[in-house]
């Protein structure tokens, strides 16, 4: 049996910030029965944006780094759309849409140009059409699984926090801090 999580928990694990709060977090997450949804790693991925100031490339570490410690719905569609959001200056949604379809070849449809140029950008950023054969169009629009290792094991509990991880809890701490 699996435990949902909400940004609460995940955060205070990444940010490991509350001397109460972290240390249960930790806790809970080394069970390996964690799941989180894609829905609460937007809300992490944006709290750690714009309440922490934290830096794009460090929120794709630390939510890569996670992904190895909990259970995933959608994993590859997850782990892409973090690569897309370190990488681009789009929303975490939006990283989730162009992630989708990349992987599924899903289309795209919007009213909306930004997410018709962040289609764009991802596809040339990969140097070629990134979105499984599907591409945006000016006219708006364009055309459950375990995260991690996939051997059963989460770093957590494997022995707790890798050192790339503790490195990674650091300098979001850092930036939550400066925000302070």
């Amino acid at each position: 049996m699996s435990v949902i999580v909400d940004e609460t928990v995940l955060l205070r694990y990444l940010l490991d910030d509350d001397p109460y709060q972290s240390p249960r977090a930790a806790e809970l997450i080394a069970t390996g029965e964690v799941r989180i949804y894609p829905e609460i790693i937007t809300r992490t991925v944006v709290t750690l944006r714009d309440v922490y100031d934290v830096p794009r490339p460090e929120i794709a570490r630390a939510m890569t780094a996670l992904l190895d410690d909990v259970l995933v719905n959608e994993p590859t569609v997850c782990a892409l759309a973090i690569r897309i959001f370190g990488r681009m200056q789009m929303d975490f949604t939006d990283c989730l849409l162009v992630a989708r379809t990349a992987i599924y070849g899903d289309d795209i449809k919007s009213f909306g140009k930004p997410i018709i140029q962040g289609v764009a950008d991802y596809q040339a950023a990969r140097g070629g059409d990134g979105t499984g054969g599907h591409g945006a169009r000016d006219d708006g629009s364009s055309e459950g699984d375990r995260g991690g290792r996939g051997d059963g094991s989460s770093t957590a509990a494997r022995g707790g926090r890798p050192g790339s991880t503790d490195r990674t809890i650091d300098r979001l701490r850092a930036a939550g801090n400066r925000r302070r």
